[in-house]
């Protein structure tokens, strides 16, 4: 065979994605200096697509099983954003807008944790979430939780994963991806966080015997989709501010 033309390409297929790409060169000149430069591009193209492959791969493995310290990081930054809502943002509001502060927090901080940490590591984060909110709801609301509130901080610690799981069929990659740079990440990240509270809002309505919202339904529902999308572009305004700053420090 005449060129540098690859003689083994195997794409094995697993769960829709591209699992491997070996490729075997053969030595070989074309006369055509077009076909080497194209047969070149090829190669490459394909190499740069299997380390991309492997990068992912390698960055999944580690993700399997979320450790005591993750755990305890998504927990604390959970609690740390409930405390900011509850000590400092309510009462602002309550001054601002007395008659919609009752129905939630315009700036709900803690809904952009309870996201990105599904984002990033998918369902191993949700009974981490679910212990965030079982924390939050105890000792810094100060509500007392009975067996009833168990199936309501359920829904709320699934909500985030069924929304990107939603985005995720209808053809969007939207959980995180090592290898993906495209601008299209905060528009995603956003899109989830908007689902995820009307996933929320749905399934806190459909809860057996459930009388949260009561009259109040509407106002309720959309104060809180709201608030949890402010609170989620807050808070990627935030990360995205902190790690501009961190590049530009020495």
């Amino acid at each position: 065979m005449g060129g540098f033309w690859p003689n083994l390409v195997a794409f094995l297929s697993e769960r829709d994605r591209i699992c491997c790409a070996v490729v075997v060169v053969l030595p070989g000149v074309s006369h055509d200096p077009a076909t080497n430069t194209a047969n070149y591009r090829a190669i490459f193209a394909l190499k740069k697509r299997a380390e991309s492959w492997m990068a992912g791969r390698e960055a999944q493995k580690g993700l399997r099983v979320l450790k005591l310290k993750t755990v305890s990081e998504i927990v604390l930054c959970y609690v740390a954003a409930a405390i900011v809502v509850f000590a400092v943002l309510t009462p602002v509001q309550a001054l601002l807008l007395p008659e919609v502060t009752p129905q939630g927090s315009l700036c709900y901080l803690p809904h952009g944790v309870r996201v990105i940490a599904i984002w990033f590591y998918r369902e191993k984060a949700v009974p981490a979430v679910f212990l965030a909110q079982l924390l939050t709801t105890q000792f810094i609301y100060g509500k007392n939780l009975s067996f009833d509130a168990i199936p309501q901080l359920l829904v709320s610690a699934f909500a985030a994963y069924v929304a990107f799981a939603i985005l995720a069929m209808c053809g969007r990659g939207a959980f995180f991806a090592p290898q993906r740079r495209d601008g299209k990440l905060y528009r995603d990240l956003l899109t989830a966080g908007f689902l995820a509270s009307l996933v929320n809002a749905a399934g806190l309505i459909l809860l057996p015997g459930e009388t949260l919202y009561s009259d109040q339904l509407l106002p309720t529902i959309v104060t809180q989709v709201i608030g949890d999308s402010i609170g989620l572009l807050t808070l990627l305004l935030m990360l995205m501010a902190f790690f501009r700053l961190q590049r530009l420090l020495p």
